[in-house]
């Protein structure tokens, strides 16, 4: 099965078990466009948020000199950039008071070997939330 047929059968997995009143909405992560669309529709259908709970995180475990620009680049941008502009996105949509969860990983706080460039991500993560 293809990633792209597999998500499809997971979202219509998760279409039938939520039902009607749960919205399930596919975006890339990496998508700035598609984040501010999925702020629009939570907008849409909830009016506002009083929590938001932000989980997107890929690992790639290679050694430090295996990395390519186009590798670190994925990291950062589903790990990191995809946390911060989709909090941004939500602002709007935050009720007041709200609370925004980042998850992040225990990989920030340690030496694991092939974690060098997922726990930079991590980390960038951790001192987000502590911003």
């Amino acid at each position: 099965m293809s990633p792209a047929s597999s998500a499809a059968a997971a979202i219509d997995k998760a279409r039938q078990v939520l039902g009607d009143k749960v919205p399930v909405v596919r975006a890339d992560a990496r998508d700035l466009d598609a984040q501010r669309g999925l702020a629009e529709r939570v907008r849409e259908h909830f009016g506002e948020l009083d929590v938001a709970f932000l989980n997107a995180g890929v690992s790639d475990w290679r050694p430090f000199g295996d990395h390519t620009e186009d590798s670190f680049d994925r990291l950062f941008d589903i790990n990191v950039k995809s946390v911060f502009f989709l909090t941004q996105a939500l602002i709007p949509v935050l009720a007041n008071p709200s609370s925004v969860i980042l998850n992040s990983s225990n990989s920030a706080h340690g030496g694991y070997g092939r974690a060098n460039a997922y726990a930079a991500t991590r980390a960038a993560v951790g001192s987000l939330t502590r911003s």
